[in-house]
């Protein structure tokens, strides 16, 4: 599945869909480091139940969220959250048009800088 693909099945999930693809994801991460859900819970101060809920997609809130995803090691998940500064294509041209572009000489009379005379 290209990107575009994966966008578009992104976007069609529900909400609860959603909550159920981050509770896998949880889990997956938890199990694959072999922790317990009680393990990562103390990590992350949660209860038990709270990252039970999380997993199975039916509960919980964003604090709880962030700090399950801290516990598991996983924050890098939220660098698509980062704001990027993006300058337009049409500033940027008008950036260019206005830098100048040779050192020298001015372009409007088109003469060399004078050489200094001997």
């Amino acid at each position: 599945m290209n990107a575009v693909d994966t966008a578009n099945a992104i976007n069609s999930l529900t909400d609860s869909a959603i909550m159920q693809l981050m509770g896998s994801f949880i889990k997956e991460k938890r199990l694959q480091q072999n922790k317990t859900q009680q393990q990562i819970a103390d990590a992350a101060g949660v209860d038990r139940t709270t990252l039970l809920k999380m997993e199975n997609g039916s509960g919980g809130n964003m604090l709880s969220f962030i700090q399950i995803i801290r516990a598991i090691g996983e924050l890098p998940v939220f660098t698509n959250f980062e704001i990027k500064e993006e300058i337009s294509p049409l500033l940027l041209a008008k950036m260019m048009q206005q830098k100048k572009q040779r050192a020298g000489y001015s372009s409007k009379n088109n003469l060399p800088p004078l050489s200094p005379t001997k």
